[in-house]
């Protein structure tokens, strides 16, 4: 599946963009690029702004576009991914639930960065059988 295919078949109404400071050359991956090009390159001018920096448990919502299914678009920051151990993703993970959950709109689709440690990733996986809100969520790594 192409990422054009990733994008136009979701249906939920809320996508979460997990992605982490520090990665070389753009804070954003080619997926995410994808999303922020329909956004009319929003989440670019946050990042380079400062506004929006993916630390440690940041979080910020922005309105989805009209060219895409999603509603709302969350940005969710991982932080350094030197940093991330997996009593730290395992936090990050309860706190991805609970935002997700505050929402209150079922299924969400995530997608995650595929430059961020496979710990997190690991974690993100084994949380879907014991986290309500991640067990009706569609991860896409990219």
């Amino acid at each position: 599946m192409d990422w054009q295919d990733k994008l136009f078949n979701q249906k939920s109404p809320v996508w979460v963009l997990i992605g982490s400071e520090n990665n070389q050359g753009s804070p954003l991956g080619p997926f995410h690029q994808q999303i922020d090009w329909y956004c009319n390159n929003l989440i670019s001018k946050l990042v380079k702004d400062r506004k929006f920096t993916f630390g440690f448990g940041e979080q910020t919502l922005v309105a989805g576009h009209f060219s895409l299914p999603a509603q709302k678009i969350v940005l969710f920051g991982l932080g350094d991914p030197k940093d991330l151990t997996p009593t730290l993703a395992k936090k990050l993970i309860q706190d991805l639930g609970q935002m997700i959950e505050s929402l209150h709109e079922a299924g969400s689709f995530i997608a995650v960065d595929s430059r961020i440690p496979k710990t997190f990733l690991s974690e993100l996986e084994k949380s879907q059988t014991f986290n309500d809100a991640l067990r009706s969520a569609t991860i896409s790594i990219g």
